[in-house]
């Protein structure tokens, strides 16, 4: 008996993008998108926030550094997890993570609670850009893998600039807390979707004895055309050999590695700098 053998990578680089490659490119920009818009809320609402709470701005250093703080944890940890638990669980645990964390803010009455959900929201916020990148990676096809990849990684920015529209609208009318409740409910919602939507990552699911069937009927629904039997056997690339950190650095990666976490950390710098300008801007104001 002859067993159908697929190289997944080779599968999906042989196909024109489809609708399935689509949904999954357009719900992982969304979270992109939506853990922009949450990284900056505390940014925006802090001064009003001071001016309720009557506090000077020095005191919120805390606040405002407990994000970043659990956003480098929760990349390390749920990025490392994934590997184990699959991609798609560690991305739906994270949305809804940051989401209702973001929801609970307003219910914080002193700056060590605000500290607390902020560091917990950096969590999720963190654990989803490793596997989202990763996913996303994994279903685009070699020649758009570049293109599709920054595609998804600019809803990072562009949600940090819809977090601006949306603080400039809700606050003056609705308060400082309604942006957390909006910035809560919506990576909620679109986390859900993905539970329902998003598919698991194949290679998890090849490299899993138990996963095999599950990944095949991913490829049907990825190229709806073909006929792929139940009992093909699929190998991905790079299928064996630990996981480690090393490995970044290894033949033909070195330079790619470092230019990229350059531009990351370039990027976070970024933002970070514009926040400081601009919340100086409105105390100077004042």
């Amino acid at each position: 008996m002859t067993i159908t053998t697929i190289d997944v990578a080779d599968f999906i680089d042989r196909r024109p993008v489809s609708a399935f490659q689509v949904r999954v490119f357009a719900c992982c920009l969304a979270v992109a998108l939506l853990d922009g818009l949450d990284l900056q809320t505390m940014g925006l609402a802090a001064p009003t926030l001071m001016r309720e709470w009557n506090v000077p701005p020095s005191a919120f250093a805390t606040v405002f550094s407990a994000a970043p703080a659990g956003m480098i944890i929760g990349a390390l940890m749920l990025g490392r997890l994934a590997d184990s638990q699959g991609r798609k669980r560690l991305i739906v645990i994270a949305t809804l993570l940051f989401g209702a964390c973001t929801m609970l803010t307003p219910l914080a009455s002193t700056l060590g609670q605000l500290a607390v959900l902020r560091f917990v929201t950096g969590l999720g916020l963190g654990g989803v850009l490793p596997n989202l990148t990763s996913l996303v990676t994994e279903f685009a096809p070699g020649r758009l893998r570049g293109r599709l990849t920054t595609l998804a990684f600019s809803g990072l920015p562009f949600g940090s600039m819809v977090a601006g529209l949306l603080a400039a609208w809700l606050i003056p009318s609705y308060g400082w807390p309604s942006l957390f409740y909006v910035g809560g409910l919506l990576p909620i919602a679109i986390g859900i979707v993905a539970m329902v939507y998003l598919p698991e990552s194949i290679r998890f699911l090849a490299l899993r004895g138990d996963g095999s069937a599950h990944a095949v009927r991913i490829l049907r629904e990825l190229a709806p055309g073909e006929s792929i039997p139940d009992d093909t056997r699929l190998t991905v690339p790079e299928s064996s050999g630990a996981v480690s950190f090393a490995r970044l650095f290894g033949p033909a990666r070195t330079g790619t590695t470092v230019l990229l976490a350059l531009v990351v950390g370039l990027n976070l710098f970024t933002e970070g700098f514009a926040r400081v300008l601009g919340r100086s801007v409105q105390i100077a104001q004042r």
